[in-house]
């Protein structure tokens, strides 16, 4: 008896380190042993040279399976690279347009094609694998996440006119936002894919720098000057004092009116200065590690100081005009033109000062703009990559990250396809009979769980669900 599996695994090991001729053979035994067997034909598709037996191996993967995106890839870059193969042999139907409408209603799923082997004239017929000469085809992925295809800026990525949605099934036009049979949303935030981001590094250590020194060093050191001179008023006036007790209960009653009137809002406020400055450098910290909420906090925080800069500049021409004013008026410094010229040297150095903050945050906030594709994602169409090849436990665990974002349907393929590598494990059909349950399909939930106890029959948390479920069947429910 042929291992299909095994030999599956050993031909995608064979294919990948570039043995062709190896894989070629095991696939084939495969597709001789299971003629229906998708994944087989699409690898070997990729096993072999020839355009015209790769055509027949894309096509037969289409018999199988209409919606199968890789192979109309495949046949797409054949036409355009191998025109002269589609004249040798008849035409293979659109599959957009005869590939069925999956229903979640079990009666109205057709069962896997039991077609019969699609005819091979000009070759015999032989099984695909993803190819590295074919586009269409990757070699398998690593990792058993969930993976996504995403049409280009241009479109030219997608795949036929319509896709299959991932929750129910139903196959819907490219143009939708979503499914109209159960409503999921089909875009998909994804990331810019590279982008530059020295400019958000840039306002983040501009940010920083102004948050770490004019709020917590100035804050730190503001607090410092004043608990220093409360401390030394307090002990000159204690000493005042004398030794009359009446006279220190006055002093000391005097000083704690002092302290809570006029040094206690003092701190309360440089508590709140250095406070702003925390939260300035916990915003920089984020906007370096171009994190998404970081971008609009920045936003906000580093918008409302340069409203506030901007706002200064433009009032502080009339007080810094006054100041000249009053300085020209005071005869002191009128009848003295040193005088006159350092008040004008301080002048400028402080129009100075305020120009300089203005343009800081006028800096950071261009740079924050410039940097927004690094903080933000782009909304595309979600085209479920239903062809990933692996073996039964890439495709389990993918079904379960399926399953997570309540994509039944593309739950349920994977499921499948890890059933079809392993058919003697229990705990994959347990698990595809629960989804047949999910989508309403109790009949195959029922034969999944009968198949799950013939291979573990006290398994106890099977035995429950086929109880349950059998007791639903009989009295009626779906």
């Amino acid at each position: 008896m042929v291992d299909v599996p095994q030999l599956m695994q050993q031909a995608m090991t064979a294919l990948k380190s570039g043995d062709k001729a190896q894989a070629k053979d095991k696939l084939m035994q495969v597709v001789q042993a299971d003629e229906h067997n998708e994944q087989a034909w699409l690898w070997l598709a990729g096993a072999i040279d020839d355009p015209v037996e790769q055509r027949i191996c894309l096509e037969n993967v289409l018999h199988l399976n209409p919606q199968n995106t890789r192979a109309q890839q495949g046949l797409t870059w054949l036409r355009s690279k191998h025109p002269q193969v589609f004249e040798e042999l008849p035409a293979a139907p659109a599959p957009a347009a005869t590939g069925p409408t999956v229903q979640l209603d079990a009666s109205a799923v057709p069962a896997a094609p039991a077609a019969p082997a699609p005819t091979t004239a000009a070759a015999p017929v032989i099984p695909a694998a993803p190819p590295p000469n074919l586009p269409a085809a990757a070699a398998p992925p690593q990792s058993s996440s969930p993976t996504y295809q995403v049409p280009a800026a241009d479109g030219r990525a997608i795949p036929g006119s319509a896709s299959i949605c991932p929750r129910c099934g139903q196959l819907v036009p490219i143009k939708r936002t979503s499914c109209n049979k159960c409503g999921l949303s089909l875009m998909e935030k994804i990331p810019r894919g590279k982008t530059n981001s020295a400019p958000a590094k840039i306002a983040g250590i501009m940010g920083m720098l102004h948050s770490v020194i004019m709020y917590v060093l100035i804050g730190l050191f503001a607090m410092a000057l004043i608990f220093s001179a409360w401390n030394k008023a307090k002990r000159i006036a204690i000493a005042s004092a004398g030794e009359n007790p009446a006279q220190i209960s006055r002093v000391e009653a005097q000083l704690d009116q002092f302290y809570t009137q006029g040094v206690e809002p003092v701190v309360t406020q440089m508590t709140i200065y250095i406070s702003i400055g925390i939260i300035g450098i916990v915003i920089c910290v984020g906007l370096m590690r171009r994190r998404g909420w970081a971008y609009w906090a920045g936003l906000i925080f580093f918008g409302l100081h340069l409203i506030i800069y901007t706002l200064v500049l433009i009032r502080s021409r009339e007080f810094f005009i006054l100041m000249e004013q009053v300085a020209a008026g005071m005869p002191q410094i009128n009848g003295n033109p040193g005088a006159l010229a350092t008040v004008q040297k301080v002048i400028d150095i402080m129009r100075l000062i305020v120009f300089g903050f203005f343009m800081w945050f006028l800096v950071i906030m261009t740079m924050l703009i410039i940097s927004f594709k690094a903080f933000t994602r782009q909304k595309v169409r979600l085209i479920v990559d239903d062809t990933s090849v692996g073996d039964a436990e890439t495709h389990f665990n993918r079904g379960v990250a399926y399953r997570k974002r309540q994509y039944w349907y593309q739950t349920m393929r994977e499921w499948e396809k890890a059933v079809d590598i392993n058919p003697m494990d229990a705990t994959y059909r347990h698990a595809l009979a629960m989804i047949y349950e999910q989508l309403k399909r109790p009949a195959d939930a029922l034969n999944q769980l009968d198949e799950a106890l013939k291979i573990a029959p006290d398994n106890a948390s099977i035995n429950q669900d086929r109880q349950r479920l059998a007791a639903k069947l009989a009295h009626g429910g779906a």
